[in-house]
């Protein structure tokens, strides 16, 4: 799935063909790669394409806002 990851203080999330995931990366691939970025602070955001699994049954995330769960595997070029 190829769309724009977010992360922030409490978010994790990735927009692709409108809809919007709670990123769950337990390996951590999402964020060793945003942090090799020159952006500067906690608060990155760039172009990703993920292999993973997706939930739909909602209520994701810290306040539990999102419908849509996908579970990070592996990143694709």
């Amino acid at each position: 799935m190829r769309g724009k990851f977010r992360r922030s203080f409490e978010v994790h999330e990735l927009e692709s063909n409108g809809n919007i995931y709670y990123v769950s990366d337990p390996k951590q691939l999402l964020v060793n790669h945003s942090n090799g970025l020159d952006q500067k602070g906690y608060d990155k955001a760039f172009d990703a394409c993920v292999v993973g699994v997706i939930d739909s049954k909602g209520g994701y995330g810290p306040i539990g806002k999102y419908e849509n769960k996908i579970t990070v595997s592996e990143l694709c070029l």
